[in-house]
């Protein structure tokens, strides 16, 4: 539903505003839909973390790319899936 092209293309507050039209069609339509990775934390599931997030995280460092943030966002979820056992 996002609409990628157009976020890489025009300026800070026409994405911001982009997004938050979608999210509002989204409440509007469908205002119960979770994303399925909130879906798995409300039924005590594992975040799909080391497959996705993590995997990204392990090839930048793999080519010398710095992702800081992409790299808080895993330690978070890969802390999480450690308390969920």
């Amino acid at each position: 539903p996002m609409p990628v092209l157009s976020l890489s293309t025009e300026s800070e507050a026409e994405d911001v505003a982009r997004v938050q039209a979608v999210g509002a069609r989204m409440f509007a339509q469908a205002p119960l839909h979770r994303l399925s990775a909130l879906q798995d934390l409300l039924r005590g599931r594992r975040l799909e973390v080391e497959e996705t997030v993590g995997h990204a995280c392990r090839e930048a460092a793999a080519r010398g790319f710095a992702v800081p943030t992409l790299d808080t966002c895993y330690r978070v979820a890969a802390g999480i899936n450690r308390a969920l056992g």
